[in-house]
């Protein structure tokens, strides 16, 4: 619910430059996802050919991946918009009541509270979409971006884990994440909003065989040369028996040229120690 909502009726509205004083929805042709085979597109995967409509939350999440921050894609080109002035805070006192009554549900293992709160905010957001004789207000805009908000927060934690050097396998609906690696490392355990719960573990071979990382070869020799040399504006170890190029941390995984990502070459570490 912390997202930029429109307060009054969308207009069509000049599309360039983008507004962040207002929200709403926006036609644009999203720019090429050249990273789909280790980070998902941030516009999910049922993405059709040529131009799509998406809302202001995901529209702010591509502009912020085209900045030079990120440098993952190019801006979209945005086509038609429609929007309203905007803020970011209309629904916090909501927002706030619901979080606060989950935590203390949690902390005092009262499961009916925490359910009727799941169920409070799911009702609350598909109501707005709804047209129903009791309902007053009916924004289905507003509940499409709260949607799209919740993807966006998602695809973050999923980058988050990738920057980290775990291995994303899946991103699914909302609010949840498959990953290969100690994620620990990388998020708290807990069930605070800003925590990470396991659900469940499973050999990632058994079900999706092509996703099955190669296998990295040991160095068992005792004996390793601790030379490093200056290549490229990296630091390197080498193996003695092999002459092949080790992890500068670890010194026992050795690594091929395609291990280090552009981003990670001022050292050659392997995925564990990144």
């Amino acid at each position: 619910m912390k997202t930029h909502l429109p307060l009054g009726r969308l207009q069509p509205t000049d599309p360039h430059p983008h507004d962040r004083r207002r929200a709403g929805i926006h036609l644009i042709t999203p720019s090429a996802w050249e990273h789909g085979t280790y980070l998902p597109s941030p516009l999910g995967p049922f993405l059709e050919p040529g131009p799509v409509w998406i809302t202001e939350a995901t529209l702010r999440l591509l502009l912020r991946l085209s900045s030079s921050k990120y440098a993952l894609c190019d801006p979209p080109v945005i086509h038609e918009s429609y929007t309203s002035g905007s803020t970011e805070n209309l629904l916090e006192k909501f927002r706030t009541i619901l979080r606060d009554e989950r935590a203390r549900a949690i902390d005092e293992d009262d499961t009916v509270t925490l359910e009727y709160v799941k169920a409070l905010y799911s009702e609350f957001v598909s109501a707005l979409g709804k047209t129903t004789p009791s309902s007053d207000l009916r924004r289905p805009d507003w509940m499409r971006i709260i949607r799209s908000q919740a993807f966006a927060n998602l695809w973050s934690k999923a980058y988050k884990a990738y920057a980290e050097g775990l291995t994303l396998v899946k991103v699914c609906g909302a609010d949840e994440l498959h990953l290969q690696g100690e994620w620990r490392r990388v998020f708290q355990e807990g069930q605070d909003l800003t925590q990470v719960e396991l659900k469940e573990t499973y050999q990632v071979a058994v079900l999706y065989p092509e996703a099955e990382p190669e296998r990295q070869e040991m160095c068992n020799d005792p004996y390793i040369e601790k030379r490093r040399y200056e290549y490229a504006g990296g630091r390197y170890v080498g193996c003695r028996s092999c002459g092949g190029d080790l992890c500068t941390s670890c010194r026992t995984i050795h690594l091929a040229p395609a291990d280090i990502p552009y981003e990670y070459n001022d050292d050659n570490l392997c995925p564990a120690c990144r």
